[in-house]
């Protein structure tokens, strides 16, 4: 995982996870801590739903770093395949992105599943994830949580 980014797994109910009603990504927004998205993983569990929390790193959303957005949104997918291993394919799989640190993955992420080229771009072992996860998952939703936009400076100064 890229140094600064923040990941956790929970599944409070190991025993049984083929219960599971579908699987939650909560992408964080830029310089959310994870005690922040508690809130949000707590809505989510009530024995329905695995969840995973990602907070990409701070330098990757300030300074658009794609490399390392890639890198983030690639360890996400691994998370998301390592779960499906667990469940019958076709899980639901929703996204929960929040402002432009949780947009941005999520973008990537969507190229990713989209590009079947994209898996044979690089040398990284998370292209099976990719594969796999392009696969096996169910219907993919999207939940924003206020929408994200690409830093403009001409933008922001014209707001002020």
């Amino acid at each position: 995982m890229a140094p600064g980014a923040a990941t956790t797994t929970t599944d409070k109910n190991d025993d049984a996870p083929t219960q599971r009603a579908s699987i939650v990504v909560l992408l964080g927004w830029f310089g959310a801590q994870p005690r922040q998205l508690a809130k949000y993983e707590a809505l989510y569990d009530r024995n329905t739903v695995e969840f995973i929390s990602h907070i990409a790193p701070n330098r990757a959303i300030m300074f658009l770093n794609e490399p390392l957005l890639e890198q983030s949104a690639r360890n996400v997918l691994q998370q998301v395949a390592d779960r499906l291993h667990k469940h019958s394919p076709g899980i639901p799989i929703v996204f929960h992105a929040f402002s432009n640190g949780g947009g941005f993955i999520l973008h990537i992420i969507e190229e990713l599943l989209r590009d079947t080229n994209a898996t044979r771009k690089t040398g990284d072992d998370n292209n099976s994830a990719v594969d796999y996860v392009r696969q096996h998952a169910g219907t993919m939703v999207q939940i924003w949580d206020s929408a994200p936009a690409y830093p403009d400076y001409q933008a922001c100064m014209g707001s002020v």
